[in-house]
């Protein structure tokens, strides 16, 4: 009811001309129910899809201009209208008040505390309908809309138009008519010696007053079995509050008999949770010649509650005096049910730990979370009507877009990791679980992405895997991952029928270095030394560091011994050149020893032994040269 008096003192209002609202932004998604059914359990669900499935008749109307932006199959089997159709339309297409009459209206609205608008619809047949608008403001697409529940009381308010005014018309009958037999009682026995022929034309009257009331009983036998056959409960009460008549619909909804009933005070129904001033303002307020209508909390026979519209008015005589009271009663227990989804389904979407982005059909970004802003930096403002890839690293291809985008055509989900930029430009990366979300008949309505923050992980990982596969001081590849990178160089080496190339290199003069300038300009050499090594062959080449001053080098395709020559003859000069190592230069040469797959040995650590082996040659030959392995020559 607050949200209704709201929406009165804001100026809500429909009329035939136009359409005003000036509410209070109010933030309630309705979209992804089953998606956030599905999401509250496993934080993914959908406002639209709930909207369109619902049984009740909705619309969304855009406040402005009155243009009903979306409305579900309910609206459109009770408007008779295509959906489509419907959406072309505005509210005063359909609304058939004049703005005198809306104004009217909304007094009305006001004064018996309703939250709801009586209006008159015009639905495609012509025909015109009697409703009950329930209507609040909501924020979704970034656009503000009035989010209405229209229900259906045409044949309620005929029924209880007919049944009053024939009651009233019998009571006027019957009191006229007594009125007229007594005159006429009385001018019979004042004219009786007057003859038989005015008693033939009084025989006349009463014969006709006898089959007018004959009618009038009938008339009020069917307004009867109307009322016993209502789709709504009604019950009646003598003066001190005793009950005297219920129709069939109440009896079903409270599980007591007619005799339980009859007699009773309505305070049976009561919830113990009612308090019992309420209850008493209630009844004082009919007991004054007051319609109320409002909200009670029922108890059923079993024990079961639920709530119901109540519609309590006094019935006066032709007289004007109170001689009975109605309720009119009406189970709104699934509509609260309703709205009370509604609520959770929201709070579950802003609260939620996870970022949440729901976009349409054509992927346009209608909806994030608050966990979404944190992760992203984007507010919701700066976001809506945008596509996601404006979160876009460029650190994916096209084709890697494509194959997410044909993932989820044929499955409706995709999830994986992926490397996206921060509005403040920070690349973040993040797993993403994207869900299609689809009507009844199989139409795509919209994709529900959840996505979480894992650079930390991410970036914990990967120094993990460089502390396992890299050396801590030049950054080579140590002796794990120059393992791995061989046997992979060895499978491709096999496959393509191509020989590898082993350099095992040692500097010349480093220990010396190091003991006289020490340590830390000795760190210093060789991270100068594992530069250049890595400058003097291809990036698809392996540089390794076995440890102390020892090098190693894998080369790949090299058929050519020549060109494995001018290699090392490269490496050598490279490291000849003098160093500048803060204030002190240093000079190095380094000693070569090449080994050849398959000639030479199919295991690495085979390979790696000629290699020293060769290595040593090379410093027995004076140091500063290379040396191939050599059949004949000693393993060290």
């Amino acid at each position: 009811m607050a949200i209704l008096s709201l929406a009165w003192k804001s100026g809500l209002f429909f009329s035939k001309k136009g359409f005003v609202v000036n509410a209070r932004k109010y933030l309630f998604l309705v979209l992804l129910l089953p998606s956030f059914v599905s999401f509250s359990s496993n934080h993914s669900s959908d406002f639209l899809s709930v909207f369109q499935r619902h049984s009740a008749i909705m619309l969304m109307i855009a406040p402005d201009s009155g243009h009903i932006v979306y409305a579900n199959e309910a609206a459109s089997a009770f408007y008779g209208y295509p959906v489509n159709k419907l959406t072309t339309l505005t509210i005063q297409d359909i609304n058939m008040l004049t703005p005198e009459q809306v104004a009217v209206e909304r007094e009305n609205a006001e004064r018996e505390n309703r939250r709801y608008f009586i209006f008159r619809h015009q639905i495609a047949s012509g025909d015109i309908k009697t409703v009950k608008v329930y209507s609040i403001p909501i924020q979704l697409a970034g656009k503000s809309l009035l989010y209405s529940v229209i229900q259906d009381i045409s044949l309620q308010r005929q029924l209880s138009q007919e049944l009053w005014h024939y009651q009233a018309s019998l009571e006027q009958a019957v009191d006229l008519q007594t009125a007229k037999t007594k005159n006429k009682t009385s001018l019979i026995n004042m004219l009786l010696a007057i003859g038989m022929a005015l008693m033939l034309v009084t025989s006349g009257i009463l014969f006709y007053l006898l089959k007018r009331k004959n009618l009038i009983e009938e008339k009020s036998h069917q307004l009867s079995q109307i009322v016993e056959q209502s789709p709504v409960a009604i019950a009646t009460t003598d003066l001190s509050g005793h009950i005297d008549y219920v129709n069939q619909k109440f009896i079903r909804d409270c599980g007591y008999s007619k005799e339980e009933l009859i007699g009773s005070q309505p305070s049976l129904l009561t919830d113990d949770s009612l308090d019992a001033r309420v209850y008493h303002q209630v009844v004082a307020s009919v007991a004054r010649g007051k319609t109320w209508i409002g909200e009670l909390y029922t108890k059923s026979k079993n024990g079961e509650k639920f709530w119901e519209r109540v519609h309590l008015y006094p019935i006066k005589n032709v007289q004007g005096s109170i001689v009975n009271y109605v309720a009119i009663k009406e189970n709104i227990t699934e509509l609260k049910e309703d709205e009370k989804q509604l609520r959770l389904a929201s709070t579950v979407f802003q609260t939620a730990t996870e970022g949440v982005m729901i976009s349409d059909a054509d992927n346009i970004i209608v909806a994030v979370n608050d966990a979404f802003t944190q992760i992203t930096g984007f507010s919701q403002q700066e976001v809506l009507g945008k596509k996601p890839s404006i979160l876009s690293s460029g650190h994916h291809d096209d084709a890697f877009y494509q194959q997410m985008q044909q993932t989820l055509d044929a499955k409706d989900s995709w999830q994986g990791e992926i490397c996206n930029r921060r509005k403040d430009g920070e690349i973040y990366y993040e797993w993403l679980s994207i869900t299609a979300i689809r009507d009844e008949r199989g139409e795509l309505e919209a994709y529900v992405s959840l996505l979480s923050d894992i650079t930390q992980r991410k970036k914990n990982a990967d120094k993990i895997y460089y502390q396992a596969n890299f050396d801590a001081l030049t950054g080579l590849a140590n002796r794990n991952l120059f393992l791995d990178r061989f046997n992979q160089m060895l499978e491709q080496a096999n496959r393509n029928g191509q020989k590898i190339a082993l350099f095992f290199i040692d500097l010349d003069g480093f220990k010396g270095i190091n003991d006289n300038l020490g340590h830390a300009i000795g760190d210093l050499l060789l991270q100068q030394v594992a530069e250049r090594l890595s400058q003097s062959v291809r990036k698809s080449d392996t540089v390794t560091r076995l440890g102390g001053d020892e090098f190693a080098i894998i080369l790949t395709e090299n058929d050519d011994l020549d060109a494995v020559a001018r290699i090392a003859s490269k490496i050598q000069h490279s490291i000849a050149e003098p160093f500048q190592l803060k204030q002190h230069q240093a000079i190095l040469s380094a000693s070569i020893g090449i080994t050849i797959y398959p000639e030479h040995g199919n295991e690495l650590d085979e390979l790696l032994n000629k290699a020293d082996s060769a290595m040593y040659r090379a410093k027995q030959n004076g140091r500063n040269n290379y040396q191939f392995y050599r059949d004949s020559e000693e393993i060290l």
